[in-house]
């Protein structure tokens, strides 16, 4: 489990808590939601007790139970910090390469961010193919916490 010093969790301390990481409201579900087309960390308080798991299309995986609220939030805590990924929005692409780059520099002009001011961890390109054999797309994505900054 996560290594959490603070109040004992709630479901509202967590969602601040989150909020606070950046981390995106895709990654999680605080109260048992399904999300569509999406792969998210789910926490619910069912009969049994509180119960922590990922859901994808409706399915629930890797589910775990526990015997208080505050366990479970540090389970989801955990599993969702775990994941750097869920830290970061796509704000350009996929797109051919000089289409992406294009966005992505109207999105910094639009969010009044010079590039050269960016960090390393503050942003991320990927290209690849959608398929094999298909040429580069490329995606960019910026740290949500570095969005918010201006």
């Amino acid at each position: 489990m996560f290594d959490y010093v603070g109040p004992q969790l709630t479901r509202a301390r967590l969602a601040d808590l989150l909020n606070a990481e950046g981390v995106a409201d895709r990654a999680y579900s605080l109260f048992g939601a399904h999300k569509e087309e999406a792969i998210a960390i789910a926490i619910d308080n069912r009969p049994p007790g509180w119960v922590v798991f990922y859901t994808e299309r409706g399915s629930e995986r890797q589910l775990r139970t526990y015997d208080s609220e505050a366990e479970a939030c540090l389970d989801l805590l955990s599993r969702v910090l775990g994941d750097e990924h869920n830290r970061f929005d796509l704000v350009a692409g996929p797109a051919p390469p000089a289409e992406a780059d294009e966005a992505f520099r109207l999105w910094l002009q639009d969010h009044r961010i010079d590039r050269t001011e960016l960090a390393d961890v503050d942003w991320k390109v990927q290209d690849s193919p959608w398929k094999a054999g298909e040429p580069d797309y490329r995606r960019y994505w910026i740290r949500i916490t570095r969005a918010r900054r201006r």
